[in-house]
């Protein structure tokens, strides 16, 4: 087709397509002539309607060797009008870019520097061109995402790294410039992301994955000098790696001796791990309970000195309970992840986190926080409101409603399965109607062979109490000749949540908390465990009078049982109790006050 008929941005398509193909084509310079014979003088290095045409035609003059027909000075002050300083994260200079409809436009940027490696001062350091060059790549390493080694673009990534590569071509680097050891270009993801990605593949079944993933890990850890058997002597990306390799049963991949004391001399003197900078130390809740994890997979994890430095690090945790129940880090920290971060912690170390040593002066645990403060209006999580808080809290609520796996990765979750041991040790209470306690609360074992196995039937069965189940559905109408009648009846929680399913089919773990409770409200949560340490529940509408007739007399109880009895009807009565002084005698109420003892009840 005669050139004179079609517009410059046309040829030049046509002239890249024909180096491509036929570099050897007599046609190459008709086509190259055919483009410089419509430049406009009046606007030196246009061709077409912006500066994207304009580009793509100077780029075909570049690859056919006839740029040089052009003045260059004049094309550089014409793509130098769209010319921006880049500045990084910090507000530092970092080159430059190009762009049309933004300011920075990372595969313009690129292709004006496909362009500019074709003019004759292109290795000049003394040119324009050479500066120009300089700053381009500037700005395209300094955008380079840290994990992939991308260009990244707000549209399309993978066509920015293209056009990245096909610059550094025509630029004459090698692969060995750009990615050989030691070049600004190569990149390698931080510890911390490999790490994560490994706690993925493990819980995948990843395996050829997980090998690579703890290959990198392996190569990575220090052999000598400052971090000894850490990664990157940080225990912001150590103890993410350690967990991982933990729960993946692959710490025999890394030096386990140097890594545990090095994990060993990174504990602060109040208990925590943490870094410091300059002068100061900066504990930190993410770093503790991940180094107490880690520290139980390692092979010498019975050792004193590991035990030692587990009941540490659990007493910085505990001396950071709010009132709320929660432990976290105030104000700094996102208490979700803090505090599901211990409850997951805590069940990998078979403890309790609604136990009595859990509580605060209020009675509340970090259970009750996770179950009353972590979860937002909107369904999000924590103060942060993002995916790892809403990951953090809902594996550690899947590990107390007896649903996730204690070493599951990064925090629990998965499997559904209960530990597989042949008696546990399960806490119960059941309260009848008028809200006597009929059992506990208590203790009782649980064999996988009982009558309903390690459930919560099994638990009830446990008790020694009598009662009424459906063999089939597990349904319970009566326990100890209280039976349901219409609405009212009997229910149960575990670990505070009320249940869904028949006893038959809620499975149990060491530790659970169970409270079966004779329901009159269809709404009703039932008492709570904390509740019923007070021996007593007076439930609204209850005839309590009764009660009150069984402490007329207590001649004939030991000491220890008087106390108890006085205690409970402390409670029944709505007196006050553990008072160590009294009050105005004017102003006094009923009160019961035990004589010999060192406090009021």
């Amino acid at each position: 087709a005669n050139p004179e008929l079609r517009t410059p941005v046309e040829l030049a398509k046509e002239l890249i397509v024909l180096l491509a193909v036929d570099p050897a084509s007599p046609d190459i310079a008709a086509l190259a002539e055919g483009i410089i014979a419509r430049a406009d003088s009046a606007r030196p290095g246009q061709f077409g309607d912006s500066i994207y045409d304009d580009v793509l035609v100077l780029n075909a003059l570049g690859q056919a060797g006839w740029l040089g027909d052009l003045d260059q000075n004049e094309i550089l002050d014409y793509l130098n009008t769209y010319r921006h300083v880049h500045y990084d994260s910090m507000g530092e200079p970092a080159g430059a870019s190009w762009g049309g409809f933004t300011p920075a436009e990372p595969d313009l940027t690129a292709q004006v520097l496909n362009t500019l490696a074709y003019c004759t001062d292109a290795a000049n350091p003394d040119s324009g061109v050479y500066g120009a060059i300089r700053d381009g790549l500037a700005y395209l390493n300094a955008i380079q995402d840290q994990n992939t080694a991308a260009i990244t673009a707000e549209w399309d990534s993978t066509y920015a790294t293209a056009e990245t590569l096909l610059a550094l071509k025509a630029l004459g680097w090698r692969y060995e410039d750009y990615a050989g050891e030691g070049s600004a270009w190569l990149k390698k993801s931080p510890t911390k992301t490999i790490a994560q990605c490994l706690l993925a593949a493990n819980k995948s079944e990843d395996n050829g994955r997980v090998d690579r993933l703890v290959n990198l890990l392996a190569g990575r850890q220090i052999a000598a000098g400052d971090g000894e058997g850490s990664f990157e002597n940080s225990v912001y990306s150590d103890m993410w790696a350690y967990l991982a390799l933990g729960e993946a049963g692959r710490l025999n991949a890394i030096d386990t001796g140097a890594a545990c004391s090095y994990i060993l001399a990174k504990q602060g003197a109040d208990g925590s791990w943490g870094e410091t900078f300059g002068d100061s130390y900066y504990p930190d809740v993410l770093s503790t309970t991940q180094a107490i994890r880690s520290l139980t997979y390692f092979p010498d994890a019975a050792s004193p000195a590991v035990q030692a430095a587990i009941d540490k690090g659990l007493l910085y945790l505990k001396s950071l309970q709010q009132p709320d129940g929660g432990i976290y880090a105030a104000p700094f920290d996102d208490p979700a992840i803090d505090n599901s971060e211990l409850v997951v912690t805590l069940y990998r170390l078979k403890q309790d986190p609604a136990a009595v040593e859990w509580e605060n002066e209020a009675g509340l645990t970090p259970v009750d926080y996770l179950l009353n403060n972590t979860m937002n209006e909107d369904g999000s999580f924590g103060t942060s409101r993002n995916i790892m808080g809403a990951a953090e809290a809902l594996s550690a609520l899947l590990l107390v409603t007896g649903e996730g796996n204690p070493s599951g990765g990064g925090g629990g979750g998965g499997s559904g399965t209960p530990p597989d041991e042949d008696v546990i040790n399960v806490r119960i209470a059941v309260v009848g109607a008028d809200g006597r306690i009929l059992f506990g609360p208590g203790s009782v074992r649980v064999s996988r062979d009982g009558l309903w196995g390690q459930t919560v039937l099994g638990t009830l069965d446990a008790t020694g109490l009598s009662y009424t189940a459906d063999a089939g559905t597990g349904f319970v109408s009566d326990i100890e000749g209280l039976t349901n009648s219409g609405m009212n009846g009997w229910m149960f929680k575990v670990n505070e949540v009320v249940a869904t399913t028949s006893g038959k089919e809620q499975r149990v773990r060491e530790g659970d908390r169970i409270v079966w409770w004779y329901s009159q409200d269809i709404n009703s949560t039932g008492p709570g465990w904390n509740e019923l340490q007070s021996g007593y529940i007076a439930l609204p509408g209850a005839d309590n009078a009764e009660v009150i007739d069984e402490y007329q007399s207590l001649e004939q109880l030991t000491s220890q049982e008087v106390l108890a009895k006085l205690k409970e009807l402390n409670h029944l009565l709505g007196l006050p109790q553990d008072k160590s002084e009294l009050g105005n005698v004017e102003e006094a109420g009923p009160a019961v006050h035990v004589v010999g003892g060192d406090k009021l009840l």
